[in-house]
């Protein structure tokens, strides 16, 4: 949907988007392979704590 309404280019580069133009663009590179990394290790920390909050709860 931002790919959609920015049109890839202007506004403030997501990093998903940065991820699709450089992995699915033209000019296919290792960047878009880093990209995605960080992109995963961005968002893997809030899941394992949202995970581990709720089990401790269960386990009450």
């Amino acid at each position: 949907m931002v790919y959609i309404i920015y049109g890839g280019r202007g506004g403030l580069p997501i990093l998903g988007v940065l991820v699709f133009e450089n992995i699915a663009g033209e000019g296919a590179s290792m960047k878009g392979a880093a990209y995605a990394v960080i992109l995963f290790l961005l968002s893997i920390v809030p899941i394992i704590t949202y995970l581990n909050q709720q089990f401790k709860e269960d386990v009450r």
